[in-house]
């Protein structure tokens, strides 16, 4: 408390500033801009967590898309970056957040792809009805791989894995 409350005064004396000799505020400019930079302060955690959901969302992006490296290689360089910026600034009380985004934004992918997939082929192949209009086609895809199944599984594993850790923390600690 004897570092936040200088810094929060300053920030505030310095909304005061702006709001009053830059923008001319009136009334109700200066309160919105009063809230605004009281809500941005007040609630730092909540950036560290928004960083840590963007951070593990970015890495698991990158390791879904491994096989287009320009997608790949940017999503897994920015999100590990972002990683190792946030545990050297705000330690590792919040990762778990990361293993959680990390596990469940590429899981929805998988899901999305293996919910909208084309039904497979019957045995004998698909045939149009005999009064059907020209011009009318159909299609079917194949079977969907089995490595969307594992990689869901395995994304899966680590999101609960993630949601256990603050629970196993305050076990562990008591």
């Amino acid at each position: 408390m004897i570092f936040i409350g200088p810094v929060s005064s300053i920030f505030g004396f310095l909304t005061f500033f702006i709001m009053i000799q830059v923008f001319n505020a009136g009334a109700v400019l200066f309160h919105t801009g009063w809230f605004k930079e009281e809500m941005c302060m007040t609630n730092r955690s909540m950036w560290q967590v928004l960083s840590w959901l963007l951070a593990g969302s970015l890495i698991g992006l990158g390791l879904l898309g491994f096989d287009v490296l320009f997608i790949f290689i940017p999503c897994f360089i920015i999100g590990l970056s972002l990683v190792i910026l946030g545990v050297r600034r705000w330690g590792s009380h919040y990762l778990w957040v990361a293993f959680l985004s990390f596990g469940i934004v590429p899981e929805l992918f998988l899901l999305n792809d293996i919910v909208r997939a084309f039904p497979s082929c019957p045995p004998g192949g698909l045939t149009l009805p005999a009064d059907a209009p020209t011009g009318t086609t159909v299609s079917c895809g194949g079977p969907i791989p089995t490595t969307y199944y594992i990689l869901l599984a395995c994304f899966g594993i680590v999101a609960l894995g993630a949601l256990a850790w603050p629970i196993l923390r305050r076990c562990v600690y008591r």
